[in-house]
C-alpha cells in the first residue's frame, strides 16, 4: 500500500476543529480568570493628579491596605496626625471611621482568604489538566478551605489540651497563655458604647493612692515595691481596670525582668458565690485559680498551680471581695488569707469597695491603700482618648472648665467610670452638661435610653424602658437586702419574671415583648448589662441602679423610710438622690436625722427644698464634729458637698464660711486640719484662695497638699510665688501636671532672673519626666 502524504487535519477535520474550539475556549477561560484578578488593582488606583475629597479617602484608604499587607496594627492616630488638616473639610470622626472601616474589612478578608498566599506562578506553564482542577478547586475553595481549617483546628485545639499541663509544655502553655489575655482585655467594652470599645492600653491612666492617716498620694509606681497589697475604692473607682491593666501588660511583657518572673491569675471572687458554705476552704480557691488558667487559654494547669505557688512564682488578684454574698464572705476571707499564709512567697493584690472592706487581710498584706479621686492632670489624661471623637466646637478645655461650674458635677467626673459617662456624652453635639446630681442622671439616662432611636429602637418610648428599669433596679435593691447579696447580679431568669410583671402595665404584651425590650435596653443603652454569658443581668454601675431605684419611690416616700431603716448602707445612695428630685424632703430628713445623722447631712446637698429649722439644727451637730472629718472620708466630702452651693444667703454659704472661721481662728490643729481638707472637697476657687494663705505655713502642710489636689484652679495662686522664685511652688506645679501648669512653667523660661530661669528648666525637664 504506497504511503499516505494526507495531514493530520486533512485526515480527521472534525477532530482537530473541536480539539481547537476546546482549547480556545479554556484559553479565554483562564484568561478571564486572570484579568479578574489583576483588575481590580488597578481600577483602586485613584487619578494622581486629581486633587479632591474623593482623592483624599483613597490614600486613607490605601494607607488601611498597605497596613493590612504588612501585618501592621491599626494605627488611627497617624491617619489623624496626616490628615487632620486637610482642605477639603473631613473631620477627624470621618478620618478615622473611613480609616477604621477599611482597615477591618480588609484584615477580615485577608485572615478568612488563605488563596491569597498562593503565588500565581505555582500554576505557570501546567497544562490543561491542571488548570481545570484549579478551576474545579477554585469554584468549591470556601467549602474545601472552611472543611480544612476546621479539621485542622479541631485536632489542634484537641491536641493542645492535652498537653498543655504537662511541664515540658509549660512554656508553650504560658504563650497560649498570653494572648488570651491580650485577646481578653486589649479592648474595653463600653457598656453605652455597642460595638464601640476603646483601647484599654490608651484610655487607662495611672491610679494614685492614699494611705489611712495621710494626704500624701502615692503613685502608681511606688506600689510595685510591695508584694501584698489590699485595694480599696468606690464604685467605678478603677479596682478592676487596675488589675486587668497589671495582666495585660505582663501579656505584652511591658514589665520589667524581675516583674515578669509572676505569673499573674486574675480571679473575680464573685465566682466563689456558687460555692456551698461548708465547702469554701483553700483547696477550693486554689481550683478556681486553675480555672481562671483555663478560661484564657491555659487548660489543665493544675501542677503549673501547685508548683509555682510553692515555689512563690504566682502574682495572685483578687477581684470584688464585695461581690462575695456577706452570708459566706468570711469563709472566703478565710480561704484567702489560708493561702497567703501557707504560699507567702506569692505576690497578692485583693481589691474591695470601700464601704464593704473591715480590714479583712490586715496580717496578710503588707499596706492597705485606698484609690485616691482622679486629679484634674488624671482627668485630662483619661480625656485625651475621647478627643478625636469630639465634635469640632468641642474641647477638653471646655470640658473641664464646665465642669468646674459644676462642683457637684466635677466630684462625681472624678470617678473613672462617671467621667467615662461624662466623655461620651460630651461627644453628642447637643449634649449639655446639668448643674445637679440628679438633672446629670436624668439626662444622661433619657440619652442613653434613645441613642439610635430615630433608625433602629423598636420601643420609640424611652419611658417604657425607663419604667423596666425602675422596676428591676427597686427588685434588685430589694433583694439585695433581703438576702444579704452583695453582688449586684439578677439571675436571668427573675428579669424575665420582673419585666413580665411591668409589661401590662405599659400596654405591652409579655408574650412577645419582654425578650425584644430586655434586648434593645442592654444592647443600645448599655444601662443593663449581660454577664456570666447570659445566666445573670446586671446595671453597668451601682449608683446607676442607686438612682432608678430612687425614681421608682418618687411618689412612694414612706416605702423609702422603711427600707432605709431596715438597711440604711444598702439604701443611703438612693435616699440621697431621692431629695434631689423630689419636692420638699424636710419630712424623709427628719426621719432620716433620727437614723443616721451623717446622711442627713449629706442630703442637704443634694436637697431642692428642706425646712430651714431642720437644716439649721443638723448643720449645727456637725460643726460640733468637724474634728471628725480628719479620719471620715464621707464626713469630709458631706462637708464639701454643702459648702459648695454659696448662693447668698443658702445653707451652703453658712457652711462655706463657718469652715472658713474654723480655719482662720480655731487653736486646734486637728480643727484646721479638718477644715482644709473639707474646704478642698468643694472645687471651688473660693476655697483655694482661703488655702493658699497657709501654703506656707509649716504647720499646717496639709493645705500645700490640699491645693495641689485641687488641680488647676490652684495655679494661677502658685504663679505668683513661682515668679518670685519659690522652688515649692514649680515643684508643685509639676506634681499638678497639666498643660495649664506646664504653659507657667514655661513662661519663667524668659524671666528676667537666671536663676529663676535655671529653676524652671529643671523642673520643666522633671515634668516631661513623670508625664512620660
Amino acid at each position: 500500500m504506497p504511503k499516505s502524504n494526507l495531514s493530520y487535519t486533512q485526515l480527521f477535520p472534525h477532530k482537530f476543529n473541536r480539539l481547537v474550539s476546546i482549547n480556545l475556549f479554556l484559553l479565554t477561560l483562564t484568561i478571564v480568570l486572570c484579568w479578574s484578578w489583576i483588575l481590580p488593582s488597578y481600577t483602586q488606583t485613584p487619578t494622581p493628579n486629581l486633587k479632591s475629597r474623593e482623592v483624599l479617602i483613597q490614600e486613607i484608604k490605601d494607607y488601611a491596605e498597605r497596613h493590612v499587607e504588612n501585618d501592621k496594627a491599626m494605627d488611627s492616630r497617624l491617619m489623624i496626625d496626616l490628615y487632620e488638616k486637610n482642605s477639603v473639610g473631613l473631620t477627624t470622626p470621618e478620618i478615622t471611621k473611613i480609616y477604621e472601616e477599611e482597615y477591618t474589612k480588609l484584615k477580615e478578608a485577608k485572615d478568612s482568604n488563605l488563596w491569597e498566599k498562593i503565588n500565581d506562578d505555582l500554576f505557570y506553564g501546567l497544562g490543561w489538566f491542571a488548570a481545570i482542577a484549579f478551576l474545579i478547586l477554585f469554584i468549591f475553595k470556601e467549602a474545601i478551605q472552611g472543611w480544612v481549617t476546621h479539621l485542622v483546628n479541631t485536632f489542634g485545639k484537641w491536641l493542645y489540651n492535652q498537653i498543655a499541663g504537662l511541664e515540658l509544655f509549660w512554656n508553650l502553655s504560658l504563650k497560649s497563655y498570653k494572648k488570651g489575655l491580650i485577646n481578653k482585655h486589649e479592648q474595653l467594652k463600653i457598656p453605652f458604647r455597642p460595638n464601640r470599645p476603646l483601647s484599654l492600653q490608651e484610655i487607662y491612666v495611672d491610679l494614685q493612692f492614699l494611705e489611712k492617716g495621710s494626704n500624701e498620694p502615692i503613685n502608681f509606681s511606688e506600689i510595685k515595691k510591695y508584694n501584698r497589697l489590699a485595694i480599696k475604692g468606690q464604685p467605678g473607682a478603677g479596682k478592676t481596670l487596675l488589675l486587668k491593666y497589671l495582666v495585660l501588660s505582663w501579656a505584652r511583657e511591658k514589665f520589667k525582668s524581675s516583674s515578669n518572673e509572676y505569673v499573674p491569675i486574675l480571679l473575680e471572687l464573685y465566682r466563689l458565690n456558687e460555692i456551698e458554705t461548708s465547702a469554701l476552704n483553700m483547696e477550693i480557691l486554689k481550683q478556681k485559680l486553675v480555672e481562671a488558667l483555663d478560661r484564657d487559654d491555659f487548660p489543665k494547669a493544675n501542677s503549673f498551680v501547685e508548683r509555682n505557688l510553692e515555689k512563690g512564682k504566682l502574682f495572685l488578684l483578687f477581684d470584688g471581695l464585695d461581690e462575695v454574698k456577706s452570708l459566706i464572705r468570711p469563709q472566703v476571707v478565710q480561704a484567702i488569707n489560708d493561702l497567703l499564709d501557707k504560699y507567702d512567697k506569692c505576690r497578692a493584690i485583693i481589691t474591695c469597695r470601700a464601704a464593704v472592706y473591715r480590714n479583712d487581710f490586715a496580717e496578710s498584706v503588707e499596706k492597705t491603700l485606698d484609690i485616691k479621686e482622679f486629679s484634674d492632670r488624671q482627668m485630662r489624661l483619661f480625656l485625651e482618648a475621647w478627643k478625636s471623637q469630639m465634635p469640632p466646637d468641642k474641647s477638653i478645655d471646655q470640658l473641664i472648665q464646665t465642669l468646674r461650674d459644676r462642683p457637684l458635677i466635677m466630684e462625681l467626673a472624678r470617678n473613672p467610670l462617671m467621667l467615662t459617662i461624662v466623655a461620651h456624652l460630651y461627644t453628642q453635639p447637643a449634649f449639655v452638661l446639668p448643674q445637679s446630681r440628679s438633672d446629670f442622671y436624668q439626662e444622661s439616662t433619657h440619652i442613653l435610653l434613645n441613642q439610635w432611636q430615630n433608625n433602629f429602637n423598636q420601643y420609640k418610648e424611652s419611658a417604657h424602658k425607663r419604667r423596666v428599669l425602675q422596676h428591676l433596679a427597686l427588685f434588685a435593691q430589694d433583694n439585695a437586702s433581703q438576702q444579704q447579696k452583695n453582688d449586684l447580679s439578677l439571675d436571668y431568669e427573675i428579669v424575665v419574671e420582673q419585666i413580665q410583671k411591668v409589661l401590662p402595665d405599659l400596654n405591652l404584651n409579655p408574650e412577645t415583648d419582654t425578650q425584644p425590650i430586655l434586648r434593645e435596653i442592654v444592647e443600645r443603652s448599655g444601662l443593663l448589662l449581660e454577664v456570666e454569658r447570659g445566666d445573670k443581668y446586671q446595671f453597668a454601675h451601682l449608683t446607676l441602679q442607686e438612682y432608678f431605684a430612687a425614681t421608682a419611690l418618687r411618689d412612694r416616700e414612706n416605702e423609702l423610710i422603711e427600707r432605709f431603716k431596715n438597711d440604711p448602707e444598702r439604701w443611703r445612695e438612693t435616699v440621697k438622690l431621692w431629695c434631689g428630685f423630689a419636692g420638699n424632703s424636710t419630712n424623709l430628713i427628719e426621719v432620716i436625722y433620727q437614723e443616721d445623722s451623717l446622711t442627713a447631712f449629706e442630703c442637704l446637698a443634694d436637697a431642692q427644698e428642706v425646712s430651714s429649722d431642720l437644716a439649721e439644727r443638723i448643720i449645727e451637730e456637725f460643726k460640733e464634729k468637724l474634728a471628725e472629718a480628719n479620719s471620715d472620708e464621707n464626713l469630709a466630702r458631706a462637708f464639701g458637698a454643702v459648702a459648695s452651693d454659696v448662693r447668698e444667703r443658702g445653707r451652703g454659704k453658712v457652711v462655706f464660711e463657718f469652715l472658713e472661721n474654723a480655719l482662720n481662728n480655731s487653736e486646734s490643729l486637728e480643727i484646721s486640719r479638718a477644715s482644709v481638707k473639707a474646704l478642698s472637697k468643694t472645687n471651688l476657687p473660693q476655697a483655694a484662695d482661703i488655702l493658699f494663705r497657709y501654703y506656707e505655713d509649716i504647720n499646717l502642710v496639709d493645705a500645700r497638699q490640699a491645693l495641689i489636689n485641687m488641680g488647676d484652679i490652684a495655679v494661677s495662686l502658685l504663679k505668683s510665688l513661682a515668679e518670685k522664685g519659690s522652688e515649692m511652688a514649680m515643684r508643685d506645679l509639676v506634681k499638678i501636671g497639666t498643660p495649664y501648669s506646664r504653659e507657667i512653667l514655661n513662661g519663667l523660661l524668659d524671666h528676667s532672673d537666671e536663676n529663676i530661669q535655671r529653676l524652671a528648666a529643671l523642673n520643666l525637664a522633671e515634668f516631661s519626666s513623670l508625664n512620660n
